[in-house]
């Protein structure tokens, strides 16, 4: 009924799905919840240019699948990740969520530890920009779809 996803070099916090499941079962109009997340550096390794530092100090949002606890239901209207994308596809999979007027939840517990190290796919600047601008145009057609179909 319910799909979570984690990174093999993430660590959720032990109370994530609690926390998660219980605000999707007091809340049944909620098609997918998310959480914050705390970014930490791999013991060794140089903050990236790309890494803001107070990504590292204070918890904020994270949109991207660790955090995410979704409906079964939703992939079932939606989709999954398309897997066209290598760094974006959970991006892509937010905005058509967005698009197909999914009720979000953003808690405000911590879910997930993200580890920054050398390979992070985070590290492919061009790519994920070049995928996020994709992601964006196709987003936008779809809204303008959904402007002249109304």
């Amino acid at each position: 009924e319910l799909i979570a996803f984690l990174d093999q070099d993430d660590l959720w916090t032990p109370d994530k799905l609690t926390v998660q499941v219980g605000h999707l079962l007091q809340h049944p109009e909620v098609g997918y919840v998310l959480g914050m997340q705390r970014m930490f550096l791999m013991p060794g390794v140089a903050k990236p240019d790309w890494l803001q530092q107070r990504l590292l100090d204070e918890p904020h949002l994270g949109v991207l699948t660790g955090t995410l606890l979704a409906r079964k239901t939703v992939f079932d209207r939606i989709g999954g990740f398309d897997n066209r994308y290598r760094n974006s596809n959970d991006i892509d999979w937010f905005s058509r969520a967005k698009n197909a007027g999914i009720v979000a939840a953003h808690l405000p517990e911590i879910v997930l530890q993200k580890r920054i190290h050398e390979t992070n796919e985070s590290h492919h600047i061009d790519v994920s920009r070049s995928e996020r601008m994709k992601v964006l145009l196709s987003a936008a057609r779809r809204q303008r779809g959904k402007e002249k179909a109304s």
